[in-house]
């Protein structure tokens, strides 16, 4: 493989990433005006905060390694937030349903993440970014997870 496929894959790879950073922002500032809790409120807020700052940083890698970025956000994406505003107009408010739908996203956004670092042509500083995030992937999950059991408890 040529140094510029290499780099196109690396382009390529951490673009995506970022647009899926950006999806997410989107995603949990959607969520997060679907739900009346206001401390999970807060919370999803966070997350989206989060997630644009791993946007940036992204952007700034490509930038770093000399490549180019995209500024959009993908159709999938759009189709998942339109999906949680009609299910959420059924469901309720306080249904678990809209941190289903943020824990299915985080789902997904791990193992980008995960297969993304088994890519042996990325270079050590874009290792360590997905290192970071994925370890707060890992924490996103793990609280959602709590919160939807609770959430489901109280309804029992």
């Amino acid at each position: 493989m040529t140094d510029a496929k290499i780099d196109k894959a690396v382009f390529n790879l951490l673009d995506d990433l970022m647009t899926k950073n950006r999806d997410a922002v989107e995603g949990y500032s959607k969520a997060s005006s679907n739900i009346s809790d206001m401390d999970m409120k807060e919370t999803l807020i966070s997350y989206a905060k989060r997630r644009e700052a791993f946007a940036e940083e992204w952007k700034e890698e490509i930038k770093e390694l000399g490549g180019e970025y995209t500024k959009g956000s993908s159709l999938a994406s759009s189709v998942h937030r339109t999906w949680m505003d009609i299910a959420s107009t059924f469901t309720g408010k306080e249904n678990p349903f809209i941190l289903k739908e943020c824990l299915r996203g985080e789902l997904v956004a791990l193992k980008e993440y995960e297969d993304a670092a088994k890519n042996d042509f990325l270079p050590d500083s874009s290792q360590k970014i997905i290192r970071k995030h994925t370890e707060f992937l890992e924490g996103v999950i793990r609280n959602l997870k709590d919160k939807i059991a609770y959430y489901e408890s109280v309804e029992a």
